[in-house]
C-alpha cells in the first residue's frame, strides 16, 4: 500500500511522523515497521487532525482511498495550517488541478510514476538498478536530499571547494537551486559561491544530512 511505503520511508530516513488511520487493525500493522506514533480516527475530521498536531506540523501526506477524500482533507488541512506543505495522492490525472485549488502543493499520480518507472527499466536499466540499490539499502539509506543554506551560516559566501561539504559530511553535491528562483545549477563548479537561501541538492544518508544541516543553519 502507498501508506505503508510512505511510513517505511519516513522511518528509514529518520523523519518524525504521526499516522492517522481509522482502522485499529491497520494501525496495529504499522507497529511491524517500527516505533510509529499512531492515532486512530477519521482524518476527514478537523478534530482528528488537530489531535495529530496538524497546527504545528511541517507537512502532511494524503493517501486516502479516493481523490474526493484526499481533496477534502487537503482543504481542511490548509485551513488549519496555512504554512503546511501538502502532498496528496491523486488517482485521476485530471483531478490534479482541483488539488491545487484545494490547497495541495503537489498531487502525485501512482499510475504516472509507475509508467515512468517502466520506461526507465527499458531505456536506462543500469540507472534504475542503481536507484533501487539506494532505496533498498537499509544501512546507508542514501537518498537525493535537500538542505537550505541559512543567511549567516558557515556555508554562506563559501565556494563549493572551500565549503568542504563532501569531506566534512560525506554528502555528494549534485546541484544548487539558486535563492529566490527555480533555476538549478547542476554539477556546480568548485568555484561556485554558495549564497544564503540557496538549496543544496545532494546524495546523502540521514547522518550526512544532519551534519550538513548544522553547517547550513544560521545558529
Amino acid at each position: 500500500e502507498t501508506a505503508l511505503t510512505i511510513v517505511r520511508e519516513l522511518l528509514l530516513t529518520k523523519r518524525p511522523c504521526v499516522v492517522v488511520e481509522p482502522s485499529a487493525e491497520r494501525l496495529a500493522r504499522l507497529k511491524d515497521l517500527g516505533d510509529v506514533p499512531g492515532l486512530q480516527g477519521d482524518p476527514t475530521e478537523d478534530l482528528t487532525l488537530r489531535r495529530a498536531g496538524i497546527e504545528r506540523a511541517r507537512g502532511i501526506l494524503l493517501s486516502l482511498p479516493t481523490d474526493e477524500d484526499n481533496l477534502f482533507v487537503a482543504l481542511s488541512a490548509r485551513g488549519l495550517n496555512p504554512g503546511l506543505r501538502i502532498v496528496a495522492k491523486g488517482i485521476e490525472l485530471q483531478s490534479h488541478a482541483k488539488f491545487k485549488k484545494a490547497g495541495a502543493d503537489v498531487a502525485v499520480s501512482p499510475a504516472y510514476i509507475g509508467g515512468m518507472r517502466m520506461v526507465s527499466e527499458m531505456v536506462r536499466p543500469a540507472a534504475a538498478t542503481f536507484l533501487d540499490m539506494m532505496l533498498r539499502d537499509r544501512k546507508s539509506a542514501l537518498r537525493v536530499e535537500e538542505v537550505e543554506v541559512a543567511a549567516g551560516s558557515a556555508l554562506e559566501g563559501k565556494t563549493v571547494s572551500a565549503s568542504g561539504i563532501g569531506e566534512r559530511t560525506g554528502a555528494l553535491l549534485v546541484a544548487v537551486r539558486r535563492a529566490g528562483s527555480d533555476d538549478y545549477l547542476f554539477n556546480p563548479p568548485i568555484k561556485t559561491t554558495i549564497a544564503g537561501g540557496d538549496v543544496l541538492i545532494l546524495i546523502a544518508g540521514p547522518e550526512a544530512v544532519d551534519s550538513l544541516r548544522k553547517l547550513a543553519s544560521g545558529a
